[in-house]
C-alpha cells in the first residue's frame, strides 16, 4: 500500500531536510566567538564630509547620498592587510637553479625537441 501524497512528499524531503539541519548545527557549533568588537562606522568626519562633498561636486553626484553612504563605511585590518603590495622578492640563487633543472637529460631533450 502506497503512502498518502503528503506523507511521500515530507519522505522525499526528509534527507534533505536532515542536511541542512546537520549543516546548521555544524556551522553553529563551530564558529569561534570574536574576540574584537565589530568597527565601528566612519560616521561624520570632518575630512570625510568634505572629501565626500568634493568628490560628489566633482562627479555630478548627490553629496547627502554620498556622505551617507561613506558615514557607513567601516576601517577594517585584514581589508587593510590584504589591499598592500605584495612583499619584495629575494633574488634568485642562479647556482641552485641550474643544479636543479639544468642536467644532461633536460638538455638532451631540449636539443631533441629543437632539431
Amino acid at each position: 500500500m502506497r503512502p498518502p501524497y503528503a506523507a511521500a512528499v515530507m519522505f522525499a524531503r526528509l534527507p534533505t531536510l536532515i542536511c541542512a539541519g546537520l549543516l546548521a548545527a555544524s556551522l553553529t557549533t563551530h564558529a569561534k566567538p570574536s574576540r574584537e568588537p565589530p568597527p565601528r562606522p566612519l560616521g561624520t568626519r570632518p575630512a570625510l564630509v568634505a572629501f565626500a562633498d568634493e568628490l560628489a561636486a566633482a562627479q555630478g553626484w548627490d553629496a547627502a547620498e554620498l556622505r551617507s553612504q561613506l558615514a557607513a563605511a567601516r576601517n577594517l585590518p585584514k581589508v587593510r592587510q590584504l589591499i598592500l603590495p605584495a612583499a619584495v622578492g629575494t633574488a634568485k640563487n642562479w647556482t641552485a637553479y641550474r643544479d636543479r633543472f639544468i642536467e644532461p637529460k633536460r638538455v638532451a631533450a631540449g636539443l631533441a625537441f629543437w632539431a
